[in-house]
């Protein structure tokens, strides 16, 4: 048989289409089946995607899938052929099937590997990246509907190595992945401690436990005379958790000049709009995120920018949906507010706003609030219970002082969640060097013992026309 080679091969190896080494989606011989048969039924959803884990959970009986459904048996590889299942890398092979049998989506090609090659290496060659992506430049169809025919899987060539070599590149990417999904999972808990280190920081920010007191400070008293003085309705706040003496604890709404949320107008996104329209979604721990963001009129902006009017300096605060999340605004352009944000103004001689924003941004405020939550699909925060959020309040030169060192803490927390993001993103890259290296034969040596595969092929027709195949 003549082969014409997509590219050079290492010694020993061939390149053959798949359909010279498997049976592409092989038929049952359904009267052989008893109809009351209990068989594994997989779902695409059953197929995790990249990993080729497989969730053998559902069974039913043979009567009830024989017809209209994709056939596969233990030890068959299942190919997703639609997109994006495709692309996306849902590939498995079938073991432990209830009584060896296993129906499921009509989108599965079933590549059945004739037994003298490797389950496990050909699984790796269809699941690797640059398979995938050369088999999408191949798929026919209609948008969202786009497949990997029969006749592309039947054609493909795909290298043939000695089998023994083979078997030695499994356990080498088996013993490389290992090693990488044990790197993959310290990295993700070290997210976790990070965010975990991140909330410890605010606990101990307003526990008075961040930066030492200085007895030289106005006390938090001092304060609270001014406040008295300057506010006829003052209300004694709530205390949730100790405090140092000469710190106290004062509902928000004493310490700010104006608590509102924006207006119910609710507008599409305007093209020719000019002034920025900032919703909860926008507003993240500590940041306004103006991407993605919804544009009004000047006219309609002038007709509801009054009811906030915010200001650099002021405190956006969502209450809808995605509750609890705070933002200092340091924007000096104009912009109005939908209700779903609450703009609070602290009034500057009392309080820093930076310190009430992280205080807002908490574990102990957030907890606090949870409980105070209205609405069922939508989760809300109404306005008064935000007036009567109780803050630690401490010394005005303290909150600098605690400001300024959250601040320091969380830029070195950040640069190492940037760092293990970037880390975590190399992860497939990883995966995918270590497979295109095995499938150029440069991930294990070739031994000159192992027997080669172009003489294994022609054994394994021989055998085949001896057979009457």
């Amino acid at each position: 048989m003549s082969v014409v080679l997509e590219k050079e091969l290492p010694r020993g190896w061939n390149q053959l289409p798949l359909s010279y080494i498997s049976e592409i989606n092989p038929k049952p011989v359904k009267n052989s089946i008893s109809d009351d048969l209990k068989i594994t039924f997989l779902p695409m959803k059953c197929v995790e995607e990249l990993s080729g884990k497989i969730d053998l959970s559902i069974t039913k009986k043979f009567q009830d899938v024989k017809k209209g459904f994709t056939f596969f048996q233990d030890e068959d590889i299942i190919f997703a052929k639609i997109t994006p299942c495709m692309e996306n890398g849902k590939i498995a092979i079938t073991r432990g099937l209830k009584n060896g049998i296993g129906f499921g989506s009509t989108e599965y090609h079933v590549v059945r590997l004739y037994p003298e090659f490797s389950r496990e290496f050909y699984f790796h060659y269809l699941i690797s990246e640059e398979f995938r992506k050369k088999a999408k430049t191949q798929m026919k169809g209609t948008a969202g509907q786009l497949r990997v025919s029969t006749d592309y899987l039947q054609n493909v060539m795909v290298p043939v190595p000695p089998l023994n070599e083979q078997k030695r590149i499994v356990a080498k990417i088996e013993e490389l992945f290992s090693l990488v999904d044990s790197a993959k999972e310290n990295l993700e808990k070290t997210k976790i401690l990070l965010k975990q280190y991140r909330q410890s920081i605010l606990k101990h920010a307003f526990e008075g436990k961040l930066v030492p007191q200085d007895p030289n400070d106005e006390p938090a008293s001092v304060l609270l005379e001014k406040i008295k003085k300057e506010n006829p309705n003052f209300q004694e706040s709530e205390i949730l958790f100790d405090i140092p003496n000469n710190w106290m604890w004062i509902r928000i709404d004493n310490i700010c000049s104006k608590i509102n949320d924006g207006t119910h107008y609710s507008p599409h996104n305007d093209s020719h709009g000019e002034i920025p329209y900032i919703t909860a979604k926008n507003i993240r721990p500590n940041k306004i995120d103006m991407t993605n963001i919804t544009y009004v009129s000047k006219k309609i902006h002038d007709e509801i920018y009054s009811r906030c009017n915010p200001v650099r300096g002021d405190i956006l605060y969502t209450k809808d949906g995605t509750i609890g999340y705070s933002a200092v605004n340091e924007f000096d352009f104009e912009f109005s507010l939908l209700s779903s944000v609450s703009l609070i103004k602290p009034t500057k001689n009392l309080v820093v706003p930076y310190f009430l924003s992280h205080y807002l941004n908490s574990p102990a405020n957030y907890y606090r609030l949870t409980g105070k939550i209205t609405g069922t699909a939508l989760r809300r925060i109404i306005l008064q219970r935000i007036k009567e959020i109780p803050v630690p309040l401490c010394p005005l030169n303290e909150q600098k002082r605690i400001v300024a060192k959250i601040e320091e803490s969380f830029s070195i927390i950040e640069k190492n969640e940037k760092l293990v993001d970037s880390l975590l993103l190399q992860y497939s890259q990883i995966k995918n060097s270590i497979l295109k290296q095995a499938f150029e034969g440069k991930l294990v040596p070739q031994d000159p013992n192992d027997e080669p595969a172009q003489i294994l092929l022609e054994r394994i027709q021989q055998e085949r026309k001896k057979n009457g195949k």
